[in-house]
């Protein structure tokens, strides 16, 4: 069969469902009390939610596709007590069935008002609401904004953006990258596949991943950040600290008063800056490189590779080792 025959037979085989693509909506409003919250499940399609100025919840469902598709999909949207719950889900009778369909589901809530989200494959928005919200998507993005209340979110095949969040915090992905910015709250944030960057977070924060870059700014708490492979960088730092990564540099950068440092890598060179007025017990050494400081250590040992001592009298512990790197110790000025 030649070029020109085969690409005339994919025409025809696509031409039903591009030309013939139809559209099928629900629209509900509901009127509630603030305090509930919706509930939404979803086969395949993105869901944003936002915030409004009323007492009442308006559910969109937009699908769009073949008309085979479409009527194979069971839409849905109801109240329960204070709660609404809305529905999207497919007759499934074989993969090709959820070919060239697209799903969208928009509700506007009262302000305060509480989420609990699942797509099995796509993106989930959620803003300017003050309540809990809860999700989780086996295939898209996450995009948080403008949230009053505990955030629990998780997708298994995208990247996580948060801003501006008051309360726990807790996102989770298994293939992409993480930002959260201005986090009123403690912050978990854990990827499987790739960077995590948080900057401005009132409280404890965790980050772990298993192949990226941490980047941490301005964290007001205690800072536990891990990489299996990148580098760590912590600048700003007011609270414990604990860096470590088995492949990159790490950077800290302590403003505060010392509440023990953990510093270390097994690929790379360490820095620790903390304020000349610090109080601490070091222990710094490397196997691979050298030891320096600009600090006024009192020293129990000194060698090439290895630093033990105390600064300005003793205090929490600073321990900072390197396996490949050197290990420096600075004054932050």
């Amino acid at each position: 069969m030649n070029v020109v025959v085969r690409g005339l037979l994919f025409g025809c085989l696509l031409a039903p469902l591009i030309v013939h693509a139809e559209e099928r909506r629900l629209d509900k409003t509901f009127t509630v009390s603030p305090g509930g919250k919706v509930i939404v499940d979803v086969d395949g399609g993105d869901v944003v939610v936002n915030g409004g100025s009323s007492n009442q919840v308006v559910v969109q469902i937009v699908l769009k596709g073949s008309r085979d598709a479409l009527e194979k999909i069971t839409l849905s949207a109801e109240q329960q007590g204070n709660d609404v719950a809305v529905k999207a889900k497919k007759e499934w009778t074989g993969w090709f069935n959820g070919f060239n369909q697209q799903t969208t589901v928009t509700v506007t809530v009262p302000k305060k008002y509480g989420t609990d989200l699942r797509t099995s494959g796509g993106n989930i928005v959620v803003k300017d609401v003050e309540g809990d919200a809860v999700g989780k998507t086996s295939g898209g993005d996450i995009r948080l904004g403008a949230i009053k209340g505990t955030v629990r979110m998780s997708t298994s095949g995208g990247s996580i953006e948060v801003e501006n969040v008051t309360g726990q915090t807790e996102v989770r992905t298994s293939g992409g990258d993480i930002r959260a910015k201005v986090v009123n709250g403690d912050l978990r944030a854990e990827t499987s596949g790739g960077s995590i960057r948080i900057e401005q977070v009132a409280g404890g924060a965790t980050a772990r991943t298993s192949s990226g870059d941490v980047i941490a700014r301005d964290i007001r708490g205690p800072a536990d950040l891990q990489t299996s492979g990148g580098s760590i960088d912590a600048d700003a730092i007011d609270g414990s600290i604990r860096a470590v990564t088995s492949g990159g540099d790490v950077k800290v950068d302590l403003i505060g008063a010392n509440r023990g440092i953990v510093a270390t890598t097994n690929g790379g060179s360490v820095t620790v800056r903390v304020p000349r007025s610090v109080t601490a017990s070091v222990d710094a050494s490397t196997s691979g490189g050298s030891v320096s400081t600009d600090l006024p250590v009192t020293t129990t040992e000194v060698r090439e590779r290895r630093l033990a001592g105390t600064i300005n009298g003793g205090g929490a512990s600073i321990q900072a080792r390197s396996s490949g790197g050197d290990v420096r110790l600075r004054a932050r000025d």
